[in-house]
């Protein structure tokens, strides 16, 4: 009780020099009338830190978006295909009622908006403060929406105070809430006292002044939870200090053991890299949700369970993702949807680092490839994706959306990247960048300018420019491409062309993509796996150079390896010095199609089986290079023996997809086929086809695409006698353009296609439309229409009237 009092006393006496710097807000929580519902009094010190006097003060009222369906967040949910906001019982909705405010207002606009204009009686000229008092209610919305308001065992509170717009000096701008972890009102000071709420445990992250008083100056936007549960708290001792860090949910025996080890050593990984850790750390269960590390979880069907990690590593991946994003979310201060990729980068940077750093060694599919038995084979050990890396997950996820052309610019605002993007661009491929800069400069340059940086700007508003001029300049200019390349999507490559020996040198020939001034790494590998490394800087042409290294002996050079740097293609970045293969790609046959291992120019053979009433059984072989990410080059060749007629029968093709970063499509796929089978006994038929499908550009977040197909298809076919005395037709050719639209809403799905036929003897339209309205959770209702017409038929037969 003395020591509550005491901390009490000394908050007392250094409130009013922090409110003094900064804008205040001080808050008294209590139960509310209704279910679900809080009475909040509170007071706002505001300082015009405009240019020009205000006459109106704007609030953000965020608790108002839980409010109806045509919300911004309702809105982006659907986006997500999530209905629940959309289709909320009353009960289950929050919002903002019964705003009273004391004199000095002139008038309020509507309550019921999440942006609350309040005009001032006179204007605030530029530094000067006023105070105002309100009283309001707020009814809390049921947690299931976003992790936020009321759960069966108490309520998780974030953005349901009113509060000012820290990046709108000018009180104009609308902002809106879309459940992307905004920041509001950094630098701010907060009081938070919850008073009335018996038998309840209190948490935030701010500071305690008592068990149910918080107050602290705000880096990013605080969590309060009120529970009928008491949560595990863990005392920590680092290096200097204690630090209590304390959960919002449950946790078993074990995982409680777990992390009384993993705590301490992360927290003193992060302190080391970041130079900052604060005394007081409080995850929720949304930040346990959204931050834990993804592909550690045991993979479940039905009674058969696979564990890939032990429960002690699961345990150890999940937290350093969960921390690091915690603590860099505190350490720095800035506009969270223009600077998301410097938080996600940072994020991703030290998870890097930590896996590296404890587990060089681990798999990316962990213990699966060794536990997964079949008759006592180990059918994974076959697949390359076996034997990546854990640390290598990074560039692969981005590899991955990258080859569909479904990646966006970094600096894309964080509102308007697809959730994919979220974690692919802001988080994986810059926090890759910040690795390979990382290895550049050297490990303890890079993290001594990150610790001087941190320590520099905590507590104080920064953004990405900033921290990006400020690495260009501790890098010495590596990093001065970045302030480009985070503004494009990029397709950054350097191609291994061909390599001299002369002398003890080797004479290397690389081209490089771009004009950008990105440095790569060049190695040198022997067959003993010894490997020397040769740093090499780039200006901003375009084009082949020769690159000079030391000739070790080497059996192989390589550029970027290990997926260093995220670069648009890994396949040529390999080349042989000896043996019948130098200067070129090996080849290798696989047996199954798998993630696409860089080295190797690879050929998947896959057993097949097929049956048609002609050619009953059939059993062959498909030669293809179709692996798990997609490529611009694709062939297929697939040799089949029909048992049914004693001959060989087939298919075959090859496409090319052309995917520019920036233009009005998305792909043009070109390419041709052909087939050969039996479509009557002992009667074989021929196809071959070419055609070309366009797919247009759409907004990453939009459920709307739109293509264009065209084809042309060549047919040749055996009669049978019967056949040829009805005229049938041996040979024909069909021409096909369509246009497809599908609109994949969560509400109003619809679908529409039209297609022109064209033949010798016939030419048909046809249109097929779809509707689908979900009008109630989980009922629907659906109609489809569909028709065509000829608008010339001397066909003669029944063949096409389809």
């Amino acid at each position: 009780m003395n020591r509550t009092l005491f901390r009490f006393f000394l908050f007392s006496l250094l409130l009013p020099a922090f409110a003094a710097a900064q804008d205040s807000i001080f808050i008294k929580v209590s139960p509310g009338n209704g279910p679900h519902t809080l009475h909040v009094s509170q007071r706002l010190v505001y300082t015009n830190r405009s240019d020009a006097p205000l006459d109106q003060i704007k609030l953000l009222a965020w608790a108002n978006a839980y409010r109806t369906s045509g919300t911004t967040l309702s809105t982006r949910m659907l986006e997500d295909r999530k209905t629940d906001l959309h289709f909320a019982k009353k009960h289950q909705l929050g919002y903002l009622q019964n705003l009273s405010l004391e004199s000095g207002v002139s008038t309020v606009s509507r309550i019921d908006k999440e942006n609350i204009f309040i005009t001032l009686q006179q204007p605030l000229k530029p530094g000067d403060k006023t105070t105002l008092n309100m009283q309001y209610n707020l009814k809390l919305p049921d947690a299931r929406f976003t992790n936020y308001g009321y759960h069966p065992t108490g309520m998780l509170l974030k953005y349901f105070f009113l509060i000012p717009d820290a990046f709108d000096h000018e009180n104009k701008q609308e902002r809106f809430y879309n459940d992307l972890d905004q920041t509001q009102f950094p630098g701010g000071w907060m009081q938070v006292a919850f008073e009335g709420f018996n038998d309840m445990s209190f948490r935030s992250d701010l500071p305690s002044v008592d068990e149910n008083t918080f107050a602290g100056r705000i880096t990013t936007e605080p969590e309060f939870l009120l529970s009928d549960l008491d949560y595990p708290v863990f005392n920590l001792m680092t290096d200097d200090k204690v630090v209590r860090v304390s959960l919002g949910y449950r946790v078993n025996e074990d995982e409680a053991a777990y992390l009384r080890i993993i705590l301490p050593k992360q927290l003193a990984f992060l302190k080391e890299k970041l130079g900052y850790v604060p005394d007081k750390i409080f995850l929720s269960s949304r930040q346990r949700r959204k931050n834990a590390f993804v592909g550690s979880d045991d993979i479940v069907f039905k009674k058969i369970k696979l564990q890939l990690f032990t429960d002690y590593e699961k345990t150890d991946l999940n937290y350093i993702g969960i921390l690091a994003q915690h603590i860099v979310n505190k350490a720095i201060t800035a506009d969270r949807n223009t600077g998301h990729w410097l938080y996600g980068g940072l994020r991703t940077y030290l998870e890097m680092r930590y896996l590296n750093e404890n587990y060089p060694d681990r798999l990316l599919l962990g213990d699966l490839p060794e536990t997964l038995r079949v008759w006592k084979i180990h059918p994974l050990k076959w697949f390359h994706a076996a034997k990546l890396k854990l640390s290598e997950r990074y560039a692969l996820g981005y590899q991955y959306i990258m080859s569909q052309n479904l990646d966006q610019k970094i600096a894309t605002p964080l509102d308007d990247l697809s959730n994919f993007n979220e974690m692919a661009i802001s988080r994986f491929e810059t926090g890759t960048v910040f690795y390979f800069l990382s290895e550049k400069m050297g490990k303890e340059n890079f993290e001594k300018f990150l610790h001087d940086f941190v320590t520099a700007r905590n507590r104080r508003y920064t953004d990405g420019e900033d921290f990006l001029e400020k690495l260009t300049k501790a890098s010495d200019s590596s990093a001065a491409f970045m302030d480009d390349f985070i503004r494009r999507k990029n397709r950054v490559n350097f191609k291994l062309r061909s390599f001299k020996r002369k002398d003890d040198r080797l004479a290397v020939k690389i081209k490089k993509n771009t004009d950008l001034a990105v440095p790569f790494l060049l190695e040198t590998e022997q067959e003993t796996g010894e490997k020397k490394q040769y740093w090499q800087d780039t200006d901003t042409s375009r084009g082949t150079q020769m690159y000079n290294i030391l000739d070790n002996g080497s059996d192989k050079i390589i550029v970027n390896d290990d997926y260093l740097f995220p670069e648009a293609n890994f396949r040529d970045n390999y080349l042989y010095t000896q043996g019948m293969f130098a200067n070129m790609k090996k080849i290798r046959l696989r047996l199954f199609t798998d993630i696409p291992n860089p080295e190797y120019n690879q050929i998947f053979v896959n057993p097949r089986i097929s049956w048609n009433n002609y050619d009953k059984l059939m059993l062959g072989l498909n030669f293809h290079n179709k692996s798990l990410f997609e490529q611009q080059l694709k062939y297929s060749l697939m040799p089949y023996y029909s048992f049914g007629t004693g001959t060989l029968t087939g298919s075959g093709g090859v496409s090319y997809s052309f995917m520019p970063a920036n233009s009005f499509f998305r792909s043009l796929t070109v390419g041709t086929s052909a087939s050969y089978f039996h479509y009557d006994y002992n009667l074989p038929y021929t196809k071959v086809n070419t055609y070309a499908n366009l797919n247009f550009t759409k907004n990453p977040r939009s459920q709307i695409g739109r293509s264009v197909s065209f084809s042309y298809s060549y047919f040749q076919r055996e009669l049978s006698q019967e056949l040829m005395m009805k005229n049938d037709y041996s040979k024909y050719n069909i021409w096909n353009i369509n246009y497809n639209y599908a609109d994949n809403s969560a509400i109003h799905e619809k679908y529409l296609s039209a297609g022109v036929q064209l033949m010798d003897d016939f030419q048909k339209l046809s249109a097929e439309g779809y509707y689908r309205w979900e009008f109630a959770a989980g009922r629907k209702l659906g109609v489809r229409v569909f028709g065509g017409y000829f608008l010339t038929n001397n066909t003669r037969n029944n063949l096409f009237d389809f």
